[in-house]
């Protein structure tokens, strides 16, 4: 009841005085407006708070969202630059050059004997394809080695730096021949047989010779590295490096024998170079 006439009181003496009145509530807004920041600034600083939590929240997720979409690009680049590298190595092939006469068939290695002392490769292409035993195999760089094992969808490859594989090769620049051999080490070769008076020096390219079954003559096989002569001994030690990428071809040329040329495959035993066959079934 006080307060209701305390109320009353004001009432009338706000209508009788409304000036004095009007300069009474000024200064009490005044006054009171600290008291009503304290009041109001936690709820404006929750508020706050929420808002930069929704933002960080929303920041984080467009983070992740373009992670993820830079990942998925790398991986189409990826894709492409392999695209672009493998139609570059096809293209290598046929314009290489090496190939110029018979048949020959694209092949791509699909596998790599885990065996360190077998330098063998196996391609996708086999018996359906009309692959035989014997035929030589190429990259774009010159001669990698030959085929060894037919299946139906599949064929191995030995290397020629097999230690199991030899080849008869020619000096392309001087004649010289001999025998080239695999070391079991894709970048080195040795030559077999050459005189220490052959003409025959660092830088020379060596080219199949044809005389064995195997391999059709004048074909890259590898360039000489090293020549060491002792002076007194009948053979100089020759070292060569394959021209092929024997360790990093991704595709591979087989070739087929030549229409005027006997074919390998139906070539007794007997007469094969056996230099040019590996020593052992595989």
């Amino acid at each position: 009841m006080t307060a209701l006439g305390l109320a009353a009181v004001l009432l009338l003496a706000e209508g009788r005085y409304p000036e004095s009145f009007r300069m009474i509530r000024e200064q009490g807004r005044v006054g009171l407006q600290p008291l009503q920041a304290a009041v109001t600034y936690p709820g404006q600083l929750f508020s706050w708070f929420q808002d930069q939590a929704r933002t960080t929240t929303g920041l984080r997720r467009e983070i992740s969202a373009l992670r993820a979409e830079q990942q998925l690009t790398a991986v189409r680049l990826q894709r492409l630059a392999e695209l672009s590298a493998e139609n570059a190595r096809l293209r290598g092939l046929l314009d290489s050059g090496l190939v110029t006469t018979g048949r020959m068939l694209l092949a791509e290695i699909i596998r790599a004997d885990p065996n360190p002392d077998r330098l063998v490769l196996t391609i996708d292409k086999g018996s359906m394809d009309g692959l035989q035993v014997g035929q030589p195999v190429l990259d774009a760089s010159g001669i990698m080695g030959q085929v060894i094992e037919i299946n139906e969808k599949s064929s191995d490859i030995m290397l020629i730096s097999d230690r199991r594989h030899g080849i008869a090769v020619s000096n392309a620049r001087s004649g010289t021949r001999g025998i080239l051999r695999g070391t079991g080490e894709n970048a080195r070769l040795e030559m077999d047989y050459v005189p220490e008076s052959a003409d025959i020096q660092k830088g020379d390219k060596l080219l199949s010779s044809g005389l064995g079954a195997r391999y059709p003559a004048g074909y890259p096989v590898a360039t000489v590295t090293e020549v060491f002569r002792s002076g007194g001994g009948e053979f100089a030690a020759v070292q060569a490096r394959p021209m092929a990428a024997l360790g990093r071809s991704r595709h591979v040329v087989v070739l087929f024998p030549s229409p005027f040329a006997p074919d390998a495959a139906d070539t007794p035993p007997d007469s094969l170079n056996w230099q040019e066959l590996p020593d052992a079934t595989p």
